[in-house]
């Protein structure tokens, strides 16, 4: 507020109000998808605030989802982990 009020942006008493008035601050949660992945490229690029990736939520959670419930099923037989890969099969075909 104050670099505001240097640069005459708003007027001063605009400002003044604005300082005054309470904020209320909340912390959230950030959603965990995709955790490993997002460890491994952090640790990648360390000295990056923003990572760019192509990674798909809808299909990031669909995948989690049907893991979590394939093994939900097979808990009896001592499973309790997995993991999925998912392959894109593109091909086209040349005349």
């Amino acid at each position: 507020m104050d670099y505001f009020n240097e640069k005459k942006v708003f007027p001063t008493k605009q400002i003044t109000d604005a300082k005054l008035e309470p904020i209320n601050i909340q912390k959230k949660e950030l959603p965990k998808i995709a955790t490993y992945l997002c460890y491994k490229l952090k640790s990648i690029y360390t000295d990056s605030n923003n990572i760019y990736n192509t990674l798909k939520y809808n299909l990031q959670i669909q995948a989690e989802s049907i893991l979590i419930n394939y093994v939900a099923k097979t808990i009896a037989q001592n499973i309790r982990n997995g993991s999925i890969i998912v392959i894109e099969n593109k091909f086209t075909f040349m005349m």
